[in-house]
């Protein structure tokens, strides 16, 4: 892959798609200029010639784009020429005439391109450019405040989809499938257009303006506007600057129509049959082609098996790592309790010795833990803590931790404890807890299970001759 596609790539969320074929193909023109005609018409919308002026700036937008790529090419203006398969020619024209509309059913539009290509091998012959007149009010002008339907915005995204790109999910995008009435965004290029752009074309091989290309079936609808499944909208005109609400009252460039003709054996017909009612689809376009039927019953290509195994298995990579780490993170939520007891404990301890000149015992041995087994290991919820030390009765555990004035910090715990302490006449500890039985001692622990499936705890560990808590996982 070349410099300037990594650099693109690298620097910019991938949000562009492109057309495909219904054999898999990517579409694209295999010549170096694309020349355009414009019906000398144009629109009584704009005064003068402004019209063409904004589809001459819209052709420069994508030609000052530097990698390879077609290039647009103004072919000056015709008349008397009407859209279809055999004129030779790339037309652009606005109808003031609903019944001059080439497609029936499609005349609440704004703009209608039909790309056509060879469905073989993706090349693309020839494209026809339509501007709903009769239902619009096209503008050209820098001013929020009077354009409505901005030329140069719409044919700025057309011509994107002349050149091969799909709809972009980067609202910020030239090519994203909808715009708000008098938007002129999109006469700009985003750094995702020109991504997609370059991607296209990545290894196009440069082509002479005469290279050969034959179209034999398949046809791309490129709808602007938004409502339902195609890109449309009611031309019901709508306030400067209204915010997006519904599709059903965008005035702007919407989500692409894709239809796929049968294959035709010389040319494809002018006139074009009635499209079938609509029905919901979703297009999802660019990596594995379109999820979606097409108006004439055909199917698209689809994800493959492989991919969507591939995506299953993604999905329950990223929830083991989720489960896992939420899991870590209850964890050691639960370890600070111990370790805080523990360190309260040191200073109890201290301080009991500063007074009686001996430590305190819970037990009699190292695993006399409170709370008992039987309270802490029955359903491995948090355990009550907490007695009346006036009381009379109390066990050795609780006699300990009342002279010591130590309790949890909250009334429920999800520790055991322990803690044997040093007093005149007591045999040597274990030397795994106190290395050195010379010096006056006391030693502590603190155990807790993960969940009731485990059977070995983790516990945690400080005596008189520990600096900081010992932690030991199962």
């Amino acid at each position: 892959m070349r410099s300037w596609l990594v650099a693109a790539l690298g620097l910019t969320q991938v949000a562009w798609t492109q057309y495909f074929t219904t054999t898999g193909m990517p579409v694209r023109w295999n010549r170096a200029e694309v020349v355009i005609q414009s019906d000398s018409r144009g629109t009584a919308d704009v005064p003068g010639d402004a019209e063409f002026g904004a589809v001459s700036r819209s052709m420069d937008t994508w030609n000052a784009v530097s990698c390879p790529h077609p290039l647009l090419k103004d072919g000056g203006r015709v008349s008397g020429v009407k859209p279809g398969s055999d004129t030779g020619r790339n037309l652009l024209i606005w109808w003031d005439d609903p019944a001059d509309w080439s497609t029936p059913g499609m005349e609440h539009v704004i703009a209608l391109t039909t790309l056509y290509y060879d469905d073989r091998s993706g090349v693309a012959a020839k494209f026809d450019m339509e501007f709903a007149d009769f239902s619009y009010r096209f503008t050209v002008t820098d001013d929020p405040a009077l354009a409505q339907t901005d030329v140069q915005n719409t044919t700025t995204h057309e011509f994107g989809h002349v050149l091969g790109l799909d709809h972009s999910k980067d609202p910020d995008a030239t090519m994203y499938y909808s715009a708000s009435p008098g938007d002129t965004s999109k006469r700009t290029l985003s750094p995702d257009d020109v991504t997609g752009l370059c991607a296209v074309y990545f290894d196009w091989p440069r082509p002479g303006p005469d290279s050969p290309s034959v179209v034999e079936s398949g046809l791309v609808v490129e709808e602007t506007g938004a409502s339902g499944g195609g890109c449309r909208t009611t031309p019901a005109p709508l306030p400067v600057g209204l915010a997006l609400v519904s599709a059903a009252f965008v005035l702007g460039l919407g989500r692409r129509l894709r239809r796929v003709r049968p294959a035709a054996t010389s040319r494809m017909p002018e006139e074009h049959v009635d499209p079938p009612p609509r029905t919901p689809y979703h297009d999802r376009g660019r990596f594995g082609g379109s999820v979606m039927e097409s108006l004439c019953g055909r199917r698209v290509r689809g994800f493959t098996l492989l991919e969507l195994m591939v995506v299953v298995v993604i999905l329950g990579v990223l929830a083991t790592v989720a489960v896992f780490s939420y899991k870590r993170y209850l964890q050691r939520a639960r370890l600070q309790e111990g370790v805080a007891f523990l360190m309260d404990l040191q200073l109890k301890q201290e301080t009991y010795f500063t007074t009686y000149s001996q430590y305190v015992d819970t037990g009699t041995t190292v695993n006399d833990f409170y709370p008992v087994d039987a309270d802490f290991k029955s359903d491995l919820l948090p355990v009550s803590w907490g007695w009346d030390c006036s009381a009379t009765g109390l066990t050795t555990a609780e006699q300990g931790f009342c002279a010591l004035g130590l309790n949890p910090a909250a009334p429920e715990t999800w520790f055991q404890y322990v803690t044997i302490g040093w007093a005149p006449g007591d045999a040597a500890p274990p030397a795994d807890y106190i290395p050195d039985p010379s010096r006056r001692w006391w030693f502590a622990r603190a155990r807790t299970y993960w969940g009731p499936s485990e059977t070995l705890p983790v516990e945690l560990r400080l005596s008189s001759q520990l600096p900081e808590v010992l932690e030991l996982m199962p």
